[in-house]
């Protein structure tokens, strides 16, 4: 009988002890899991901020655009790695949006060609993010002295950017998005005459 009792405490024991050493396991997988989503939404945010504050109008050309909605972002960017000869930036179309099936995917318009309807049509897209399930955009309007957050904007009716862009992220396996995250626009700011030059040039203007 004590041979029996001894097994059972045995048996009851190895048994909590696997359990715990399972939950373990289980914990530190979730705690990786969650490191790794949170180490891709910083390096997708950044980005996206990156070329949020180099967003680029001219009051001379509305084919140079700052369009979105709750579900995509598109804009003229003079952010990137290319330059021009002399050293200026070159602009880029860009558009963001989540797709159920691909995630995050970015599109670039041609690079360096004078802005036109077909610039965010025409280009390549670019899969950032495949556990992407949703993206959200608001556009904070500039004239509310209440702050007030909109779904939607599109700077041929406001003439100007937001003065700012809330976006929250929603990855796979995720019930909520990701903690929103607000990024301020710029606000008249002034580019060199090497990069005015530029400018005029891939807006397809004349000196």
């Amino acid at each position: 009988m004590e041979v029996v009792i001894s097994i059972t405490i045995l048996a009851l024991t190895l048994g909590v002890l696997f359990g715990a050493m399972h939950l373990g396991v289980r914990t530190w997988e979730r705690d990786t899991s969650l490191a790794d989503t949170f180490q891709r939404h910083r390096v997708l945010v950044d980005q996206l901020a990156q070329e949020l504050r180099s967003s680029v109008l001219n009051a001379r050309n509305e084919k140079i655009v700052f369009q979105g909605t709750r579900e995509e972002l598109k804009f003229f960017t003079a952010t990137g790695s290319l330059q021009d000869k002399r050293g200026a930036h070159l602009m880029r179309a860009v558009s963001y949006r989540a797709r159920q099936k691909d995630g995050l995917v970015l599109h670039e318009g041609p690079l360096g060609l004078p802005p036109s309807d077909d610039s965010f049509s025409k280009g390549t897209d670019t899969v950032l993010s495949p556990d992407v399930r949703e993206l959200r955009f608001e556009y904070l309007d500039p004239e509310s002295s209440q702050g007030v957050w909109l779904n939607a904007w599109d700077s041929k009716v406001k003439r100007r950017l937001p003065a700012a862009v809330r976006l929250a992220i929603r990855y796979e396996d995720e019930k909520e998005p990701m903690p929103p995250v607000a990024v301020s626009l710029p606000v008249n700011v002034q580019l060199s005459r090497v990069a005015q030059s530029t400018f005029r040039e891939q807006a397809g203007e004349k000196e």
